[in-house]
């Protein structure tokens, strides 16, 4: 996820928009709804996705909801550029890591479905990041880089400089934007084809392999290195991204593969064999209902991986296959 150790803004606002959505994007609706004869998002199977109910809030928690998209808005449009629709991460660093990249596709697109930006303004906004995403450098002619600077949508390197070789690539954040831009591609026929040429920039020959995601670093001697990246929680939600445009890590996106049962305080939890976690909330599974629709596996795994698990750090570490 972030490289750098400030909180995202960004992934605030993003979180913010997206959550506050009337329901997952690609959940199917109540039979009575009008919105039914939409279709769910490719590859979700109809059994597997939970059908959404009408509900609204209390007016005082209506009211918080709104006033947090106001300010989620307000904080994307201040910070953005004009030139790349890319937004700072935070107000005292003007870069942007993939995982923002991918909260910044969700929250244009969610901000749209909420009427917080007008139809003219969502097109325009989305137009403008896509053809960022079609242009933009990156590592290696195979994925995305970790990080972008802001203004000209350039490879951040090291100590936080413009580079021309990058750092490498995080399997978590491209799964993150790959979800993302799935949802453009599904619900936006305007972008689809953008979002298409985008994702086919990446070459997935090189990052799912034996079944698992690899990401990989820059060292200065070594030049590039890949190692198997992710652990329980996260590892699945990045692997359901490279999912959803056919390319399925298997072993990555079940997450019986590296579960085990652990008893805390009386309760069956799951954790990673492959150790090296630290504990983090259930958000990954959590956000995979956001984007993706709630389904069977991802409830099964926030019921039993609270708190889910993180890579610790970005070091390289051995590959689990």
């Amino acid at each position: 996820m972030a490289t750098n150790a400030r909180p995202s803004r960004l992934g605030l606002a993003a979180l913010l928009l997206s959550a506050c959505l009337p329901a997952a994007v690609c959940a199917q609706p109540s039979p009575t709804s009008k919105a039914s004869e939409s279709a769910p998002m490719a590859g979700v199977r109809p059994a597997e996705v939970a059908v959404a109910s009408p509900w609204t809030p209390p007016a005082e928690e209506d009211a918080v909801y709104r006033d947090a998209t106001a300010t989620a808005i307000a904080y994307i449009r201040a910070h953005r550029s004009a030139k790349t629709g890319l937004v700072a991460a935070t107000p005292g660093w003007a870069n942007i890591t993939l995982w923002d990249v991918g909260s910044l596709v969700g929250a244009v697109y969610a901000a749209g479905e909420l009427g917080l930006l007008d139809q003219a303004e969502r097109d325009e906004w989305m137009g403008t990041l896509l053809q960022t995403l079609r242009t933009a450098p990156i590592v290696d002619n195979a994925a995305f880089n970790r990080a972008y600077v802001v203004a000209t949508a350039g490879m951040l390197g090291d100590k936080d400089v413009a580079s021309d070789v990058g750092t490498g690539w995080s399997t978590t954040d491209l799964g993150r934007l790959l979800i993302w831009l799935k949802v453009v591609e599904t619900k936006l026929p305007a972008h689809a084809a953008a979002a298409r040429e985008a994702v086919q920039r990446i070459d997935f020959g090189r990052i799912v392999q034996g079944g698992y995601l690899r990401g990989a670093t820059i060292k200065p001697k070594e030049g590039l290195i890949t190692y198997g990246e992710g652990r329980l929680g996260y590892e699945q939600y990045a692997a359901r991204g490279f999912e959803l445009w056919g390319h399925s890590a298997a072993r990555s996106l079940d997450a019986s593969t590296h579960a085990r049962p652990v008893t805390v305080m009386g309760q069956t939890l799951l954790h990673d064999d492959r150790g090296g976690t630290t504990s983090s909330p259930a958000s990954p599974s959590s956000s995979w209902g956001w984007s993706s629709g709630t389904c069977r596996r991802s409830m099964r795994c926030r019921a039993r991986c609270s708190p889910c698990r993180r890579p610790a750090s970005r070091r390289p570490e051995p590959s689990p296959s």
